[in-house]
């Protein structure tokens, strides 16, 4: 089996691709239920308008055109709905307008600015698609967030060395906040973004740490005999839940970083692991109470458990959206693994992604984008998809695997 809720795991990586200049694309039949955006007058700056074709294009729910002219005389050779684009820069600023046409009827325009200093860099244009993009669908994406993950180099000795990195979302302009010859794994952003927290096999030893993202600094909260994993940070940013099994078998407990206090939740008879907060007072996790490790939920106040889901060989590995309204998690079923999607107050689910190899998924800004980690080539790489799991993006780093990806809030 499959699982990754016993054993623990880790790896991660960067790629991204160009696209040639001088183009006018024509929109095409919509057959995708695709929204048609014209990219217009830029301005003259033609670099950051090819990156923002670049980035936009990566979503599957646009189609994304060039051409070299305003808006107001797209409209002439148009007579689908579309959006369009235009930009005009003074001093520095940069102020755009998205226009709306629906068949017939007049434009609608959503204004924004954005200050300059390099429109050849991509988080520029990343910025500035998120503005876009923003003004289309009234939701954030992950272009404007950092992507934490673990890469890890095998080397023709037998050793291997684990760096723990922080990126932009599609894995460039990458930091490393730890190096390590022992695994990293479990990594989980604070609230405000402003910290990490992680699992870190120091002196072979499962560690938990919290790490201060400008500073460096870190701090191990817990270090006991057995399983010391899976850190998640509650909505408020006062607590994080974790497992340990220094009493016997694995059980929940939260951290009050405040307090420096740890205190135990649960003390069943079965493995209770994996915790994930779906709000304040409520968890989800991971337990083999029923002999395969399926997801519960369970109230803090009351301390009831409920299951969460059961009609699969297995599900685990559970984190939520960020309206904490759906959990996705990793199952398997009838000879199929994958992910998972499951709306936690219903308990209705839906196979998202088919992936055998498919572990640790993440759940972007705009609950639009789901990263996870699977093999290609025998390579673990990171992959992006979207909610009706189509591949928007692909992360890999050549002769390194990747792995336990998670997405900023």
């Amino acid at each position: 089996m499959k699982t990754k809720w016993k054993t623990l795991a880790l790896f991660c990586g960067l790629a991204l691709s160009p696209l040639s200049s001088g183009i006018e694309i024509q929109i095409k039949a919509n057959e995708l239920n695709q929204k048609n955006l014209i990219l217009g007058d830029f301005s003259g700056e033609e670099a950051l308008k090819l990156n923002v074709y670049n980035t936009l294009s990566d979503f599957n729910n646009l189609k994304v055109s060039l051409k070299e002219e305003k808006c107001k005389n797209v409209s002439k050779h148009f007579d689908t709905s579309y959006y369009c684009v235009d930009l005009s820069t003074k001093d520095g600023v940069t102020k755009g307008s998205v226009y709306e046409k629906f068949g017939n009827r007049n434009h609608a325009k959503t204004n924004f600015h954005q200050v300059l200093e390099n429109t050849k860099d991509k988080k520029v244009a990343y910025s500035m698609s998120n503005m876009i993009y923003k003004s289309i669908f009234k939701k954030e994406t992950v272009l404007n967030k950092k992507l934490a993950y673990v890469q890890r180099k095998s080397f023709e000795n037998g050793s291997k060395i684990f760096n723990l990195k922080v990126s932009d979302y599609k894995g460039k302009n990458s930091v490393t906040l730890l190096a390590s010859p022992q695994p990293i794994m479990s990594i989980d952003w604070s609230p405000d973004n402003k910290k990490l927290a992680y699992v870190s096999y120091e002196k072979v030893r499962s560690n938990v740490f919290i790490q201060d993202l400008e500073t460096g600094a870190r701090k191990r909260i817990t270090s006991f005999k057995g399983i010391n994993a899976f850190p998640s940070w509650s909505p408020n940013g006062q607590n994080i839940a974790l497992s340990l099994s220094k009493d016997g078998s694995s059980d929940i407990y939260i951290y009050n970083l405040a307090k420096n206090h740890l205190k135990k939740i649960t003390n069943f008879k079965y493995e209770a692991t994996e915790p994930v907060w779906i709000s304040n007072t409520e968890l989800l996790f991971t337990s083999d109470r029923d002999s395969n490790p399926y997801l519960y939920s369970l109230n803090l106040k009351t301390k009831k458990v409920k299951e969460l889901s059961k009609d699969f060989l297995y599900s685990t590995s559970a984190k939520t959206n960020n309206k904490m309204d759906k959990a996705y998690s990793i199952f398997s079923k009838s000879g199929t693994s994958g992910i998972l999607e499951i709306n936690v107050k219903n308990r209705e689910e839906r196979v998202l992604v088919t992936d055998f190899f498919a572990e640790s998924p993440s759940v972007g800004a705009g609950d639009e984008t789901i990263i996870y980690s699977t093999k290609k080539q025998d390579t673990s790489i990171l992959r992006a998809v979207d909610l009706k799991g189509k591949v928007i993006y692909e992360i890999n780093s050549t002769e390194t695997d990747l792995k336990e990806p998670a997405y900023s809030n």
